[in-house]
């Protein structure tokens, strides 16, 4: 049933999907497939009755402390008509587990937040983190405030790009913004980390001391999120390209505005 619903094959993926739940009636990540190609089916009798499913199994496997989770990813909760205490539950759980990933590693050397508090000494530092720099809708959206921040003097910027350069016009024009890595007028920086692993992006952005360190993934899927359980930024902001709850105890503030609210 995976397999088929990615190929848009809804009748077939359905038709597995359905003798696969006979034999674990449960199983949320099933549910969670069924109704979405019975969905696209508008097979809506079947979607109602397997969406009460679907939040009751999450609802148990939270409750239950299951190991292997909600069975659901947070930003397929929102699609859901669940209680917000839901969702920030099934985003909790991620952000649990991003924890996880680096318990083992000694947290960062924090720094005083307000350290280049002098603007003529220094200029503000914010610096961002994304896995979706180029072709994607996160850019289309922070593209107008990278383009402002360009405009002040007593600020500049890091960009922290998680995959590698997807040859899109958006990619360019990013590196265009960052005029201290790039041949661009701009007063950023780019940095390809794509092939670096946590530590030593975190360790990384721990020396380049920013004021404000945004992430611009929240619970998307390969958002890394685990960067900033280590805690490389005094101040660790979450910009809304995930539009619902962290719940995550490494982020200090999210920012909303009236329509994502």
């Amino acid at each position: 049933g995976g397999a088929y619903t990615p190929l848009r094959q809804w009748h077939k993926g359905a038709a597995v999907l359905r003798d696969a739940l006979k034999m674990n009636p449960g199983n949320a990540e099933g549910l969670f497939l069924l109704l979405h190609n019975t969905m696209h089916l508008c097979l809506w009798n079947e979607t109602a009755s397997l969406e009460a499913q679907l939040k009751k199994s999450v609802l148990k496997r939270l409750l239950n402390g299951d190991a292997s989770g909600p069975g659901i990813e947070p930003y397929a909760s929102l699609t859901h008509p669940w209680p917000v205490e839901l969702q920030a539950a099934v985003s909790a759980w991620h952000s649990a587990s991003a924890w996880d990933k680096v318990s083992g590693i000694t947290p960062l050397k924090l720094y005083p937040v307000l350290q280049n508090s002098n603007p003529a000494r220094s200029p503000v530092r914010i610096a961002f983190k994304s896995f979706d720099f180029g072709d994607h809708q996160s850019t289309y959206l922070i593209i107008g405030v990278l383009k402002a921040l360009c405009k002040l003097k007593d600020v500049d910027f890091i960009l922290y790009g998680l995959r590698p350069d997807d040859g899109s016009q958006m990619y360019k024009m990013l590196h265009n913004l960052c005029g201290k890595s790039q041949s661009g007028p701009g007063n950023g920086i780019f940095y390809d980390a794509s092939r670096m692993d946590t530590l030593s992006i975190a360790q990384k952005m721990n020396k380049a001391k920013p004021n404000v360190l945004v992430d611009l993934d929240g619970h998307f899927r390969n958002s890394r999120l685990e960067i900033f359980a280590l805690r490389p930024c005094p101040l660790q902001v979450e910009y809304p390209m995930f539009v619902g709850p962290a719940s995550a105890g490494f982020i200090d503030f999210t920012i909303w505005d009236a329509t994502t609210l």
